[in-house]
């Protein structure tokens, strides 16, 4: 509050709800205090799915905290690429960080924090999503809030995300994600269900990646069996053998003392038994 040069006494403690009338703090106190029980955890996945990790992080601290730490970890994540129209450059993240602070002020401002466990942040190579406790409150269906409405489960904690200029009026955030996502082949997605909402935010470079990416497991697909037959022979038997690098079988000579070797074309290939 005083980043934003608020006033920050009793008198506006209390008027916020920070600050109960006897002078203890509230429920909403001890969510912006350091004394917060509730965290925000972030993981980052290699690949789309959640067989192995690349790094993890949780944030504790007051809800502001948790906030500016997983939007900065986020950012640090995000990759950006870049095009070119002419001689100018364009750099372009794979996910819009306006998204990801609306979805990151939504998840913090609407959780039910009579649940103990974390907001989960999960980052894929493909997608990035946002996993909050409690759902939409009982009667508030997700196409209301997709139309704008709002009905805010906790009033005094969104009141205070206004006072301090973090959300602009209740019911424009998912509106604001949609709008990132304007014109692209791939959109957001939100779900609800009993005790979670999560939204779901494609990585807009997904696609391309993907064409990328084809090329090189092709080239591996082909390798393949020529780095099998090396390891079975060795290096130092297949050297200089075109057929043995080819994956084919090596035609097998006789040599003048009785021996075998893999031919190497026509003019070896006329070894006698001495």
């Amino acid at each position: 509050m005083q980043q934003r040069h608020l006033s920050c006494g009793p008198a506006q403690y209390q008027t916020l709800g920070i600050l109960a009338a006897d002078g203890l703090y509230t429920n909403l106190g001890l969510l912006v205090s350091d004394q917060c029980q509730h965290s925000i955890k972030l993981a980052v996945f290699q690949g789309t799915d959640k067989l192995l990790f690349k790094d993890r992080k949780e944030f504790g601290g007051s809800i502001f905290q948790q906030l500016n730490e997983a939007y900065q970890a986020v950012d640090f994540y995000n990759g950006t690429r870049a095009s070119f129209e002419g001689l100018l450059r364009k750099d372009e993240r794979d996910y819009p960080m306006e998204a990801v602070r609306e979805a990151l002020l939504n998840a913090v401002v609407h959780r039910d924090y009579s649940f103990s466990g974390s907001i989960s942040i999960n980052l894929y190579q493909d997608r990035l999503e946002l996993i909050s406790l409690g759902g939409l409150v009982p009667g508030f269906s997700l196409e209301a809030a997709l139309m704008g409405a709002s009905q805010p489960r906790n009033g005094k904690l969104a009141a205070l995300f206004y006072r301090v200029d973090l959300i602009e009026a209740y019911g424009t955030g998912l509106g604001k994600i949609l709008n990132c996502y304007a014109g692209l082949p791939i959109q957001p997605s939100f779900e609800s269900v009993e005790g979670a909402f999560r939204v779901v935010l494609p990585n807009i470079h997904a696609t391309s990646m993907r064409e990328e990416a084809r090329p090189v497991e092709e080239s591996r697909a082909r390798y393949a069996p020529k780095k099998r037959y090396a390891e079975r022979l060795g290096a130092e038997g297949i050297a200089g053998d075109p057929a043995g690098w080819s994956g084919e079988s090596p035609r097998v000579g006789v040599t003048a003392r009785g021996g075998h070797h893999p031919r190497r074309g026509a003019a070896e290939t006329t070894g006698r038994v001495g």
